[in-house]
C-alpha cells in the first residue's frame, strides 16, 4: 500500500507542524532488532506491486541455508531475504547479527525539496531515509550517493527542470567510493660525508634506494538502494530521469621516492714543504653513485557493488525514466621514484715544493629510475537498476 508524505512522516515521527511550514525535519532513529529495521525499511516500499523486492535488490547473492552456510555473506544474504521478503529469520542467524543493534537510520522529510546545487551523501555506516513531497531538481543539479545504503528515498513529484549538466552520470547516481591513493615513498638519505683528507682523498659512499611507493587501496563498494516516485514524473525537455551507477574505483599507487644522491669525494691531502724538497699532493676521492628511485606502489582493484538499486514508479511514467552504468576500473599503478645525483668529485690535493697537484677524483654516477608499480586488472561490476511499473 502506498502512504502519503505526511503519512510517511508521521510513521517516522516527523513533525507535521513544522513540515507544513516547509520546515525540513532530520532525525536519527535507535533501531533495537532486526524486526524493528524491517518494519521502518517496509514503510518505503509498495510490497503489494513489488513483491520481489529483496531478489531485485540482492539476487545477484546466492541464498545459502543457515546450517550450511555461516559466513558473513551468507548470514547478510539471508537477513536481506528477511527484511525485504516473507522469508523467517532463523534464530542462529539473529544471534549471529546481534551485535550490530542497537543500530541508527537517519531520516529526512521535507515538503518541497528543491537543493540548489549538486548534491552529495556519504554514509558508509548509517544507512538513509527520505521522505519528500516534491522533489524539484533544477538546471545544473542532480544528486549523488557513495558507498551508502538508501533505504528508501520517497517522493511523490518529481519535477526536472533542464539537465543535470553532465551527459557522463544521470540526475540521481548511486557510486561506490574510489580507493585511497597509495602514499609516496620516502625520499633516503645520501652518501655519506666527504672521504677525510690526507693522502689521497676517500671516494663518497653510494646513496641509498628510495622507498617504494605504496600500494592503492581497493574501491569501495556501491550500496544497495530503493527510489519510489508515487504519482508523477515532469521534465521542461521531455527527456527521461536517469538513474545511474558505478561501484568503487581503485586507488591509484603511490610514486616511488627519490634515491639517494651519492657521497661527495674527499679532497686529496696537500703535499709537504720540506726544508730541501717537497711531495706531491694527495689525489681526490671519486663520488658516490646516486641510489635508485624506489618501485612505484601497486594498483589498486576495482569492486564490485554490495547490492543492486529498484525504482518503482507509476505505470503511467514508464517513459520518463530511463538507467545506466559503468564499470569501476582500477587504479593506476605509482611511477618509479627518480633517480638520486651522483656525489661530486674530490679534487687534489695541492703539490710540495717542487711536485705537482693531486689529480681530482671522478663525479659519481647518477643512479637509476624506479621501476613502476603493478598494474591490475580487476574492475568492479555495477549494480543492477530495476525499474518497476505499477
Amino acid at each position: 500500500m502506498k502512504l502519503s508524505f505526511k503519512e510517511r512522516a508521521e510513521r517516522l515521527g516527523h513533525s507535521l507542524e513544522l513540515l507544513e511550514k516547509g520546515i525540513p525535519v532530520t532525525t536519527f532513529i535507535t533501531v533495537k532488532d532486526v524486526d524493528q529495521l524491517k518494519e521502518i525499511t517496509n514503510l518505503f516500499i509498495d510490497r503489494e506491486n513489488n513483491p520481489n523486492i529483496g531478489a531485485q535488490l540482492f539476487g545477484n547473492v546466492p541464498l545459502t541455508d543457515v546450517q550450511n552456510d555461516r559466513t558473513a555473506a551468507g548470514t547478510l544474504r539471508r537477513v536481506n531475504e528477511f527484511i525485504y521478503g516473507d522469508a523467517e529469520l532463523h534464530p542462529a542467524d539473529r544471534e549471529r547479527i546481534k551485535g550490530a543493534f542497537p543500530m541508527q537510520i537517519q531520516a529526512t522529510s521535507e515538503s518541497n525539496y528543491t537543493p540548489t546545487g549538486p548534491e552529495t551523501f556519504n554514509s558508509p555506516v548509517i544507512p538513509l531515509t527520505f521522505n519528500y513531497g516534491t522533489v524539484t531538481l533544477n538546471q545544473g543539479v542532480y544528486i549523488n550517493f557513495y558507498n551508502t545504503v538508501v533505504n528508501g528515498f520517497t517522493m511523490d513529484t518529481l519535477v526536472r527542470n533542464g539537465d543535470n549538466g553532465n551527459s557522463e552520470i544521470g540526475d540521481f547516481n548511486i557510486f561506490g567510493t574510489n580507493g585511497s591513493k597509495g602514499s609516496k615513498g620516502t625520499c633516503t638519505v645520501s652518501g655519506s660525508e666527504p672521504g677525510d683528507k690526507g693522502g689521497n682523498g676517500g671516494n663518497g659512499t653510494a646513496g641509498a634506494t628510495g622507498g617504494a611507493g605504496n600500494p592503492g587501496g581497493p574501491g569501495l563498494a556501491s550500496c544497495q538502494a530503493i527510489f519510489t516516485i508515487n504519482n508523477a514524473i515532469t521534465t521542461s525537455t521531455g527527456k527521461p530521469v536517469v538513474f545511474f551507477t558505478r561501484s568503487g574505483t581503485g586507488g591509484s599507487g603511490g610514486n616511488g621516492g627519490t634515491g639517494g644522491n651519492g657521497g661527495n669525494g674527499g679532497k686529496g691531502g696537500n703535499g709537504a714543504n720540506c726544508e730541501c724538497t717537497g711531495t706531491k699532493g694527495g689525489n681526490g676521492g671519486n663520488g658516490g653513485s646516486g641510489g635508485s628511485g624506489g618501485r612505484g606502489g601497486d594498483a589498486g582493484n576495482g569492486v564490485n557493488c554490495a547490492g543492486d538499486i529498484t525504482v518503482m514508479i507509476p505505470s503511467a511514467m514508464a517513459s520518463m525514466v530511463t538507467k545506466g552504468s559503468a564499470t569501476a576500473p582500477p587504479g593506476n599503478f605509482g611511477q618509479g621514484g627518480a633517480p638520486g645525483g651522483g656525489g661530486a668529485k674530490g679534487t687534489g690535493g695541492d703539490g710540495g715544493k717542487g711536485h705537482g697537484d693531486g689529480t681530482n677524483g671522478t663525479k659519481g654516477a647518477t643512479g637509476s629510475q624506479g621501476n613502476p608499480g603493478s598494474a591490475s586488472q580487476v574492475s568492479g561490476t555495477p549494480a543492477t537498476i530495476t525499474i518497476n511499473v505499477s
